[in-house]
């Protein structure tokens, strides 16, 4: 397997044209819910998935709307606040310069294809929690109201952003690479 940085990941991004497939292996903040919770916090959510980057945001919602016999149009707002475009549609970059974020989406008919798989969750000291402890903490994920209550949709495109340091592997054009620093 080839290593990469995130320079050169970014390189590589910003000469990739339209939208891409690629595989993601992922360790991130599981974001559980601290009232009650008795484990070591934070805990690591460790993620293998196929996203979609480079997509219009826009123009996949609408398009998703026609599938699901919607004939509202949809018109996406802001980027999240403190987050610029560094490679249109695919990288973000913090006001500061110093995070990188992988911008994906996921239709219903991808989730419905091939899910995220959770590999395993860590606590904060290394030690492997169960599927069921994390449950009992975890925040539901919910569909875009924003999506909805312009479209009417009832599934909605689902948009993340994985910071690069939360990136193990990347899988894009045929090739993975393992992401260092």
């Amino acid at each position: 397997m080839k290593t990469m940085n995130h320079a050169e990941l970014v390189t590589m991004l910003a000469g990739t044209k339209g939208a891409t497939f690629v595989g993601l292996l992922t360790s991130t903040d599981a974001r559980l819910l601290k009232t009650g919770n008795p484990l070591s916090l934070p805990v690591t959510k460790h993620t293998l998935l196929v996203a979609t980057i480079g997509a219009d945001y826009q123009a996949a919602v609408n398009r998703e709307a026609g599938r699901q016999d919607s004939q509202a149009t949809f018109e996406s707002g802001q980027l999240p606040k403190g987050r610029n475009w560094l490679v249109a549609g695919k990288v973000l970059v913090s006001d500061d310069g110093t995070k990188h974020y992988l911008r994906t989406e996921y239709t219903p008919g991808q989730r419905k294809q091939k899910q995220a798989k959770v590999l395993c969750y860590t606590d904060a000291n290394g030690q492997q929690v169960s599927r069921e402890t994390v449950n009992k903490f975890a925040p539901g994920v919910s569909e875009s109201k924003k999506q909805q209550q312009q479209t009417g949709i009832g599934q909605t495109i689902q948009v993340r952003d994985y910071l690069f340091t939360s990136i193990n592997r990347i899988r894009i054009a045929g090739h993975t690479y393992k992401l260092t620093s």
